[in-house]
């Protein structure tokens, strides 16, 4: 157990059950509202995760999100496009 609860050893995993502990925690609550009507139609008004991590990050003026079918859409242009 040592070396995961060193912060100086690279198998560390006190920053991930800091975020466990920390970020989602809240989101316990939001359970049943998911379940009984869908994560999409709970979380509409709020902004989305990617949002949220360049806002955070000041990361906004060198990022963009682009929704699109890959398969019907030109691919926006960029240094860098990545799928997911």
């Amino acid at each position: 157990m040592r070396p995961y609860l060193d912060p100086s050893d690279d198998r560390y995993i006190g920053g991930f059950v800091d975020h466990l502990v920390n970020e989602t925690s809240d989101q316990i609550t939001r359970l049943t509202a998911y379940l009984d009507h869908g994560k999409a139609e709970v979380d509409k008004g709020l902004p989305s995760p990617f949002e949220t991590f360049y806002r955070t990050y000041a990361l906004a003026e060198r990022l963009d999100f682009v929704a699109s079918d890959f398969f019907t859409d030109e691919l926006p242009s960029g240094e860098v496009v990545a799928f997911g």
